[in-house]
């Protein structure tokens, strides 16, 4: 059996996170709005990298001909591109974020399981020796 030293993570800092990421969720939901259910999602055209090529590459030709973009607001256009590259942008750090943390609970879960584990075969050895 190995010595388990297993340190708490600094709750302030735990805790600030927390608040922090409530905070900018708060913001982000009164700045979008965007709270979709799941058929609104199912219903809505993803920015996959097919569809977001089509979006830019009628982006590049509205601008260089703009004589045939006259019912279309070239600005939403352009600013709705952007929107989408931010949110990539933001989306990927979120998920490198989340994978960090995701790993350091992986850590802690199998530390525990270890140290349950230990206790669990301890116990388990006591009682067949009917100690």
């Amino acid at each position: 059996m190995q010595p388990h030293d297993v340190a708490m993570l600094p709750s302030a800092m735990v805790t600030a996170i927390r608040m922090q990421v409530e905070e900018l969720l708060e913001e982000w939901i009164a700045a979008t709005d965007d709270n979709l259910t799941l058929l609104q999602r199912r219903r809505k055209t993803g920015p996959g990298v097919s569809n977001y090529g089509f979006v830019d590459k009628v982006s590049d030709l509205a601008t260089a001909y703009p004589e045939y973009a006259h019912f279309i607001n070239l600005t939403d256009l352009k600013n709705a591109i952007r929107n989408i590259e931010d949110c990539r942008d933001l989306f990927a750090l979120m998920q490198t974020f989340a994978r960090a943390i995701s790993n350091t609970m992986m850590v802690y879960a199998t530390e525990a399981f270890d140290l349950a584990l230990d206790y669990y075969n301890q116990v388990k050895v006591r009682a067949n020796r009917r100690q």
